[in-house]
Parts: C-alpha cells; sequence; structure tokens
C-alpha cells in the first residue's frame, strides 16, 4: 500500500520486466507514479505475478479504481511480460463514464558472451487517449493524445567494465484525439542514444540524445518543424 510507481510501469518481482528501452528516460512507456494497493507473487528468478487497485484521483463516479495487471518470467537468458490496465473513466468529465484500456508485452534476451548486453523489444496497444497508453513528446505539440500501437526496440551493449552504450528507437501509430477513442491518422517517430561511464564506485556520468517527430499535419492546418526536435542531457551522479 501506499504512493509508488504504477504497476504498468514497475512491480515487485518483475525484474527486468519493467520500464521501457535501456535509457535512463526510456522512450515512452506510460511512466505513471499512483497511490495504489497491490499484491505480488513471486520472484525475479523466475515467475512473477501482480494486482494492482490504483487510485483514479475520483474521476467518473468516485468508488471504481484503476485496475492493474502484470506478468512476468525472468530466467538467465532473459524475460518476457505483459500487462494490462483498465482506466475507469478517461474523461476530462466527471460521471460521462468513458473507460478505456492498455496492454502492453515485451521480451528481452541478454546476449551471450557480453555480460551485460542485451536487446529488449515492447509493444502496446491501447483503445483510447487513456492512463494506460503511450504518448510522444512531440505528440504534445501537435494536440494529439496517446497513440493506437507503439514499438519500442532497444540494444545496451556493455563495452567495458565502466563503459556502456544504447541506442533505441520507437514507432507511435495512428494519434487519438486528447481524451477520446477518435484517431487523427497522424503517426510518429523518436530514436535515442545514451553513453554510460562509471570512472570510479559510485560515480556515473550519463549522456543521452533524443530525437522525434510526427508525420504529415500541414493537412490538419497545424504548424510543425518537419525536420523533429532533438534534445539530450549530460548528467553527473554520486551514488551513496
Amino acid at each position: 500500500m501506499g504512493y509508488t510507481e504504477s504497476v504498468w510501469n514497475d512491480s515487485i518481482g518483475a525484474g527486468v520486466a519493467s520500464y521501457g528501452s535501456h535509457s535512463w528516460g526510456s522512450m515512452s512507456y506510460g511512466d505513471q507514479q499512483r497511490h495504489q494497493i497491490s499484491y505480488s507473487f513471486g520472484s525475479d528468478q523466475g515467475f512473477a505475478a501482480t494486482l494492482s487497485l490504483e487510485d483514479d484521483a475520483l474521476d467518473g463516479d468516485g468508488y471504481m479504481p484503476d485496475v492493474v495487471g502484470a506478468a512476468s518470467y525472468n530466467q538467465s537468458w532473459g524475460a518476457v511480460w505483459a500487462k494490462a490496465g483498465f482506466d475507469e473513466d478517461r474523461s476530462a468529465v466527471d460521471d460521462l463514464g468513458d473507460s478505456g484500456f492498455g496492454v502492453t508485452a515485451g521480451v528481452q534476451f541478454n546476449i551471450p558472451g557480453f555480460e551485460g548486453s542485451s536487446v529488449r523489444v515492447i509493444g502496446y496497444y491501447s483503445d483510447s487517449d487513456n492512463a494506460y497508453s503511450v504518448i510522444s513528446p512531440v505528440s504534445v505539440v501537435g494536440g494529439f493524445g496517446a497513440s493506437e500501437f507503439s514499438v519500442i526496440a532497444s540494444y545496451y551493449h556493455q563495452f567495458t567494465d565502466t563503459f556502456g552504450a544504447s541506442v533505441g528507437y520507437q514507432y507511435f501509430s495512428d494519434y487519438y484525439l486528447p481524451l477520446t477513442e477518435i484517431k487523427s491518422g497522424v503517426e510518429g517517430h523518436a530514436a535515442e542514444v545514451a553513453f554510460v561511464w562509471t570512472p570510479i564506485e559510485n560515480f556515473e556520468v550519463r549522456s543521452e540524445i533524443y530525437y522525434d517527430n510526427v508525420g504529415e499535419l500541414s493537412s490538419l492546418g497545424i504548424p510543425y518543424d518537419p525536420d523533429g526536435t532533438v534534445s539530450g542531457f549530460l548528467r553527473f551522479t554520486r551514488f551513496f
């Protein structure tokens, strides 16, 4: 019980079956924190499952929480997982009663002979713009909500004991109009590269560069930059 990561993002015993890509930003995976009551069974050494009742901020009639379930299987070769989330009321208007849901499934393979290196692929589907769907940062610019389908593919390679890097790509299909199940016909793309250097124990230097772009918007009368946007950061972290 408490306020923590939604089971849609992470849960006890999930192991690597959490978040999105290999980077710190993890690309777009529907990240959120919730007040919740959840029960977990199993461990990150095998099968694990979690069922969670999550606070929906009294949307709708106020007595029905959101419901999230997750199941994962972790082994030395990697992991597979699946999750589903039910949004009791996705509308911004009380008592409208429009619910929605999202599902996701993923797999990670650890690369033999290269300890710490792995590839992962995650797919997402949502029936509307709701709490358990994925949204690209660029979609906000165009005034859109989540995409109907999205896929993340990323690879991390541990080059030395102190240096690793990852690359990732994400595709967004039909964006929904905000808080609806109406599709816009617009799609999006994103890519990233991340570098992690640990020169001494408990000190990390991390840099990530992120690029995203949406499809053609001129037919909808929405101005946009056809070259997309680039962002990134350089961070120094000392762990204690």
